[in-house]
């Protein structure tokens, strides 16, 4: 087998690769959280919240909450929604009340919380960490399809060097 046949390999691979790393930039786009605006401009898709908060791990490393209310709902929200639950330690259970906003499959933001009746989050501080979750979860995609380019590129110049030599 010469070089020549390995380069050929070698760019193709590069161009499969390329490809599953643009696929996957274009499914992180399509899964990027909703713009805060439209989701704190909705007064009425708020619904009461009373049950118990606790810290879960998730598989990227990063905390989550998982919230268990009562009539058995469950959801799940990020860390910056109620950071006095992540702050704590992690088989802690709080209770906790107030409303939330249902966005995505089993994914809620609190809008205000109460935990043994003080105020812990309001609706401004509420807003200011969604858009700091949105700002975080909406650029997912750029490491991507950065590799994605660079990938491409290496591929395109693989073939220019073949057909030169």
């Amino acid at each position: 087998m010469s070089w020549r046949d390995n380069a050929i390999r070698f760019r193709a691979s590069l161009f499969l690769m390329a490809g599953l790393m643009f696929v996957g930039t274009v499914y992180l786009l399509a899964s990027s959280p909703a713009n805060p605006d439209a989701v704190f401009a909705g007064h009425e898709a708020r619904v009461p919240m009373n049950g118990k908060a606790v810290r879960v791990q998730t598989a990227r490393g990063i905390g989550e909450i998982r919230l268990d209310l009562d009539g058995g709902t469950k959801g799940r929200t990020d860390c910056l929604a109620m950071p006095f639950v992540c702050e704590g330690e992690r088989s802690v259970i709080y209770a906790v009340a107030g409303e939330i906003l249902p966005l995505a499959q089993g994914f809620v933001w609190p809008v205000s919380v109460i935990r043994q009746g003080r105020a812990e989050v309001s609706l401004a501080e509420s807003r200011t960490a969604y858009e700091r979750y949105y700002e975080r979860e909406s650029t997912r995609y750029r490491l991507p399809l950065a590799i994605g380019a660079a990938l491409l590129a290496l591929a395109l110049w693989v073939g220019w060097r073949t057909e030169d030599e």
